[in-house]
């Protein structure tokens, strides 16, 4: 491995031989191109417990991420879901999409940004209940590594 490139990867906080720090180096990684790859290190949705339905609410998300900076070809993209009837660390019993957020520009790792309630009457999350927020980072058509933490869902509102 060329100094540069070992450089570059202790900067972005890479262990070696991770997919991040792989493609970060110029590697294709699983089905993503070289310089794709990003880890989440934050994330949330705020504030807690959204009332469901209430378009009156806005939400913050707010992400931070390891890209491989100024290589990385388009800016990252973050779905944010919703994992419903997860028990014990087991698979969730149904997943949600709940909206998807962008960074400003290619090779930005931050996103903080106000959205519309994302917590839809139609939306199929249960009121009052917690539940974990996966958030997914994309570049391009390939997801990095995810982050989750937990959550707990709002009363319903109806307009």
């Amino acid at each position: 491995m060329r100094l540069q490139t070992l450089v570059v990867l202790l900067l972005l906080g890479c262990e070696p031989g991770s997919n991040a720090a792989r493609s970060c180096a110029g590697e294709a990684v699983l089905e993503c191109d070289p310089y794709e790859w990003a880890v989440l290190e934050e994330a949330s949705l705020e504030p807690s417990a959204i009332p469901i339905g209430d378009p009156r609410v806005r939400a913050r998300v707010r992400v931070s991420a390891r890209t491989c900076g100024e290589r990385t070809p388009l800016p990252l993209t973050v779905q944010v879901q919703v994992l419903l009837g997860r028990t014990d660390g087991g698979p969730p019993s149904s997943l949600l999409e709940l909206v998807s957020v962008e960074a400003p520009s290619a090779g930005t790792g931050t996103i903080d940004v106000m959205i519309d309630n994302p917590f839809t009457l139609a939306g199929g999350v249960p009121p009052d209940t917690n539940l974990s927020l996966r958030f997914v980072p994309v570049i391009g058509g390939c997801d990095g590594d995810a982050l989750e933490i937990p959550y707990r869902s709002g009363p319903l509102v109806r307009p």
